[in-house]
């Protein structure tokens, strides 16, 4: 190529291009792989810049202090890029401040959105994460000179990869990018013959990509065989007596008592058909005790199970991991697990839907961010096998993603040979051991559609989860937003009435068409009306009384509070709903009476109907303020405000759902049971009578692990200034020693960002990395990091050990800010705990103390782990309550102490315990 660009990176003294400065101008001007010529000038700002930036740069005060004025050196930079287009790794930030700084640019490419497109399954796109993983030799990091280098580097590389893309891919990202004149469509017109564009169609089809399914979901159909005589409980005695045979292939493998009196109970569940919770400590190894019964059932016995956990992540290791290893054991014994197939299922929402794609290409409609999601899906289709959205990052496009997913095409009828998610249900009905996550299971029972095949064992791990898991399938959101999206599906040209109306199915439907267009206008403008009017309402109430998130809807709030008659105005747009609705019914079943409608034309009318329809329904439940049913208004950061609600007891749906059916049911996890002999664990499930027992954890706990509790300690809500100091001390002085990470756990935002201010540096002094979630990356991120084996303080709320997957590494100190409490004003929570006759001890005391146990379980690992575990809020000590979470701990040694004696008291059991 023979075109010249000019790679540029500024550092400045913030983000704000109207009042922060360039400091720093870094460019390296190139031809292809060629250097032309390089540039790096210090800026005086003329003002002092932030410890934090002079730490992220290495640019300190006394440099910049006689350094160059922008003036003196502007004609400098604009002679480099000398009309050139311009790179940069997010450029827009490059170009808001070279024009605020008087430099024109003619053109320019952006690197991060090329990155997001052209490499769609990249883990993350910063410029260090993407020349970690291409092995780009990035010497200074936020210096500009070398970031500039970096991303010269990758824009050639992006180039190359785009170039080498095939042919059909080529032509969707040309058409794509050809309304907004993306990067794109810039490199592919630059680059490829013009003859060759000119032949580019812009009608897609599907059969490509539907060769590609069928091929990968090639399916083996299940052997009808007989069930063998044999006896479960003598098989699983037999291979747990034989140690050294299951060394052969599992050299790591220890026999423990636990690990076999739990899969004896499972034994005993699957043979008599029963219902069984089973409470296993760490260390037991859960998933292999069930496993183990589960896998010699199928194999022996015809037996169909059906495992599932709460994430994914959980989902992917016991597909990929201990399936993999008890499958070697069993064959070592014997047995013929050819007649296992396993597969991972995934809800609908989890693939891509390869007809909303094709379709929505020749949208002349689509946003610029759906023109950049379409762009990284066409790329992606050229390697994906499942369409499965967790092959792809999509950490920015979560929503859009949703959009284009197979969610709510319950009714789409074309063909399992270009379809990903009906390839998936087809291979999950012709398998015998199908893993899936509680969302799934529990969605697939309140849907009419049931994707899940009929089975004999349920096997559900993670089960503490279940009730928030179904509360949330069950939960509902209504917003001007999601509303105006499923009724902006039917106008524009690429619209469903324009699609209708394009078949020319006569005067009469043309008619009906313009009414419900009318209609669907009419609508749209009531919505906005409506939300408006409630954004504005509810702004004021908030300031009146300080609220932050959410406000409960009560009835009260709606006659005194709103000044507006929110119930009538909601009453007229559900009707709107509803005309809607009826008309499209209409419309529908008159052209099928008498023509054919397109497969796609109908599908997209029906997943209206189903999307529309639930928004109705969602209003009949608030204008009546079901009993059953909390609602609440919640405030985005833009102002906005939703409507949300939730179910105020989801135990009968739990109950009729996975207890009806005759078959075996093991519930499992480490944390069940709240010192109420199951009680509250059992009231979720809506089921009294099912057995339950607790296996304890195989780690001694008393040796290898220390609780320290400060009395004492500073609390936060009285004194916060001296509760930071004293936390930011403890933190420092047990940070000095560390052979493994450390955790500190708070409870908001405002907190972490004020440690991370206070100790970062220090840290960073004695060689220490501090990762805080949220401002250092997401939890996934950090957890990813902390592989890495380095000296690390991680700082996180409570997120940090319930929705990431720490891949069994453990902490070797946790530092607890505050006793995980759930938020007392959180409408569901604030009307749940309205069912007790002492909320406190009879809910909100039990969720802490699971959370509780949760975080230190995150402590010890492994038999040979050692840790610590601080907790800086006073009332465990103080209180009575405070028992209740101490009792919950598998009897760890516990010390009660003035919180200046920490350091004395851990330095004193790592010379007893701390390094046995």
């Amino acid at each position: 190529m023979n075109k010249i660009f000019v790679s540029i990176d500024l550092e400045t003294t913030g983000f704000d291009h109207k009042n922060d400065k360039i400091i720093e101008v870094g460019a390296v001007k190139f031809k292809g792989n060629d250097v032309l010529e390089e540039l790096s000038i210090l800026i005086n700002p003329n003002r002092k810049i932030s410890d934090e930036i002079s730490e992220l740069t290495g640019i300190n005060q006394l440099e910049l202090n006689s350094a160059k004025q922008w003036e003196e050196v502007k004609d400098q930079i604009v002679d480099f890029i000398d009309g050139n287009p311009i790179i940069g790794h997010n450029v827009n930030f490059e170009n808001l401040f070279l024009a605020q700084n008087d430099v024109k640019i003619s053109d320019s490419f952006d690197t991060l959105s090329l990155s997001r497109i052209l490499l769609p399954s990249l883990p993350e796109y910063n410029l260090g994460g993407i020349s970690k993983l291409l092995g780009f030799n990035h010497e200074n990091p936020h210096r500009a000179l070398s970031d500039s280098m970096v991303t010269m580097d990758l824009f050639n590389i992006l180039r190359d990869t785009l170039l080498k893309l095939d042919s059909l891919t080529l032509e969707m990202l040309y058409f794509l990018g050809k309304k907004n004149k993306t990067n794109i469509y810039k490199l592919i017109k630059e680059n490829i013959d013009k003859k060759t564009i000119s032949n580019f169609s812009n009608n897609f089809s599907f059969d490509f990509y539907a060769k590609k399914i069928d091929e990968e979901f090639k399916i083996d159909k299940l052997e009808n065989y007989l069930p063998e005589n044999y006896s479960l409980e003598e098989d699983i005695t037999n291979i747990y007596q034989n140690t050294k045979r299951i060394n052969k292939v599992f050299p790591k493998y220890e026999y423990r008592d636990e690990q076999k009196i739990m899969s004896d109970l499972v034994t005993k569940s699957i043979t008599n058909n029963e219902h069984i919770i089973l409470e296993a400590g760490t260390g037991v190894g859960k998933s292999y005790s069930y496993l183990l019964p589960a896998l010699i059932s199928i194999i022996r016995a015809n037996k169909r199970v059906v495992i599932s956990t709460n994430t994914i992540p959980l989902q992917e290791q016991i597909l990929s991991k201990d399936l993999k290893t008890l499958k070697s054991i069993l064959k070592e014994f014997g047995y013929n697990t050819s007649n296992i197939n396993d597969y991972s299922l995934k809800g609908r929402s989890n693939y891509i839907c390869l007809h909303k794609v094709i379709f929505a290409i020749t949208n002349p409609n689509l946003s610029s961010a759906e023109i950049e999601f379409l762009s990284k899906i066409v790329v992606w289709l050229q390697t994906t096998t499942t369409g499965e959205k967790n092959e792809i990052n999509i950490s920015t496009m979560e929503n859009i993603f949703d959009k284009y997913s197979h969610k709510e095409f319950s009714f789409c009828v074309q063909s399992e040979k270009n379809c990903f998610f009906k390839a998936a249900r087809k291979t999950a009905n012709f398998s015998n051991l199908l893993i899936v996550n509680h969302s799934l299971l529990f969605s697939d029972l309140s849907s009419e559609s049931s994707i899940i095949p009929k089975h004999d064992i349920l096997i559900l791990d993670e089960s503490h989860h279940i009730d928030d898991t179904v509360t949330q399938n069950l939960s509902f959101e209504l917003g001007k937003n999601s509303l105006d999206y499923y009724l902006r599906r039917f106008s524009g040209k690429q619209g469903i009435l324009s699609k209708i109306k394009d078949n020319n199915y006569g005067e009469i439907i043309e008619k009906k068409i313009e009414n419900l267009d009318i209609k669907i206008l009419e609508t749209q403008q009531k919505v906005d009306l409506f939300f408006d009017n409630l954004s504005r309402n509810l702004i004021s109430i908030y300031e009146k009384y300080k609220l932050f998130r959410e406000l409960r809807i009560t009835q009260t709030i709606i006659n005194e509070d709103l000044k507006f008659d929110f119930s009538s105005k909601l009453q007229i747009l559900k009707d709107s709903l509803n005309s809607i609705i009826d008309q499209l019914i209409q419309l529908t079943d008159i052209i099928r009476s008498e023509h054919t409608i397109a497969k796609n034309i109908f599908n997209e009318v029906n997943e209206s109907v189903i999307l529309l329809s639930k928004s109705s329904n969602y209003i009949s439940l608030l204008l009546e303020l079901d009993q059953d049913f909390v609602f609440w208004f919640k405030k985005n950061y833009d102002d906005k405000f939703v409507i949300s609600g939730a179910p105020l007891d989801v135990s009968e749906f739990i109950n009729s759902g996975i207890f009806s059916d005759e078959k075996s049911i093991i519930l499992t996890g480490a944390t069940l049971n709240n010192n109420d002999n199951y009680l509250s664990f059992k009231k979720k499930l809506g089921n009294s009578s099912l057995d339950s027992i607790t296996i304890d954890s195989t780690y001694d706990y008393s040796k290898n692990s220390l609780v320290i509790l400060a009395r004492d300690f500073p609390d936060r809500r009285n004194n916060y200034n001296e509760f930071i100091q004293e936390l930011s001390n403890v933190i420092l002085d047990n940070s000095n020693e560390m052979n493994g990470p450390m955790l500190v756990l708070c409870t908001n935002y405002d907190l972490m960002y004020d440690l991370r201010s206070k100790i970062k540096k220090k840290l960073n002094d004695n060689n220490i990395r501090l990762l805080v979630q949220k401002f250092d990356g997401s939890a996934k991120k950090i957890i990813d990091q902390l592989n890495e084996n380095l000296p690390t303080v991680a700082i996180g709320n409570y997120t940090f050990w319930e929705g990431v997957d720490l891949h069994n590494k453990s902490f070797e100190t946790i530092i607890m800010t505050a006793l995980p409490f759930p938020v007392f004003t959180n409408p569901l929570h604030q009307a749940r705990s309205e069912l007790f006759d002492n909320a406190f001890l009879s809910y909100h005391l039990p969720l802490a103390t699971t959370k509780f146990r949760q975080g230190f379980g995150r402590l010890i690992r492994s038999k040979n782990d050692t840790g610590i575990f601080i907790v800086l809020d006073h009332r465990i000590a103080t209180k009575k309550y405070g028992n209740n979470f101490l009792t919950s701990l598998p009897a760890p040694k516990i010390e009660i102490s003035n919180y200046k004696n920490i350091n004395y008291l851990i330095n004193d059991w790592k010379l007893t315990y701390g390094n046995n």
